[in-house]
């Protein structure tokens, strides 16, 4: 059987069939931080199947405001509501980190996921690992500390994007984390001073991941449970590929 390595974890669990469906529709491509891939309540064109970018879901209230709801690396794809059959975005997604990605139309995503229950099965279970996400932000944002949310974040940003540096401002955090821009310049103090980070312009280097660990809250843990289950899950629903 053939072997392949797609950098994407969700694509690597497919089945020799499903991978050779999906495969011909798949481009690669670059994402720029910043980059707007769907729009609250706007058709959805594509799928994105992260490699080394991260992206962000996020919620935007009316004042512009914006608070980050998920995070999507190499584990996943966005937007998900492709998996649901919603053609419309749920949220807002735009890039959180620039990097590598697989892209697929909406249309040809739907045809392979409609032809598939193979598909269909490692798809359901990566949906029920980012609704857990979603869910589980929601009850960390009313009950955790900024300094908490901060580590946490930081943490699931960096074992998406698999590095421990990574590109990232002071504006954007606090974009995703609903705080002001002196909020995070405190945080990012506070963690450097602890030795848990080292920040330069535009750059975050996770310099102690246990002790940034423990300063964040359970919610991290919490995440990272349900998608390892996500991928036991997809693990016995089709043949694993490495």
């Amino acid at each position: 059987m053939e072997q392949w390595n797609t950098g994407n974890k969700l694509l690597s669990y497919l089945s020799d069939d499903d991978w050779g469906a999906i495969r011909p529709e798949l481009e690669e491509s670059e994402l720029d931080q910043g980059i707007m891939l769907s729009e609250k309540d706007r058709q959805c064109s594509m799928v994105y199947f992260p490699v080394s970018c991260v992206i962000s879901t996020a919620a935007i209230f009316k004042d512009g405001q914006t608070v980050e709801m998920a995070t999507t690396g190499c584990e996943g794809l966005v937007p998900i509501g492709a998996i649901l059959g919603t053609p419309v975005a749920l949220n807002r997604q735009f890039v959180q980190i620039e990097g590598s990605a697989y892209s697929v139309s909406y249309a040809a995503f739907q045809r392979v996921l409609e032809q598939s229950r193979g598909f269909q099965r490692v798809m359901f279970c990566y949906a029920q690992a980012f609704i857990a996400q979603i869910e589980q932000s929601v009850a960390c944002n009313a009950t955790h500390t900024n300094e908490e949310r901060a580590a946490r974040w930081l943490l699931m940003s960096c074992d998406r994007a698999e590095n421990d540096t990574f590109s990232l401002t002071q504006e954007f955090a606090a974009a995703f984390l609903g705080v002001t821009r002196p909020t995070i310049s405190l945080i990012w103090r506070t963690f450097q001073n602890a030795g848990v980070i080292s920040y330069r312009r535009g750059f975050i280097t996770i310099a102690d991941r246990r002790g940034l660990e423990e300063l964040a809250c359970e919610c991290y843990q919490l995440v990272r449970e349900e998608y390892d289950a996500c991928f036991s899950r997809a693990q016995t629903a089709n043949s694993f590929r490495s």
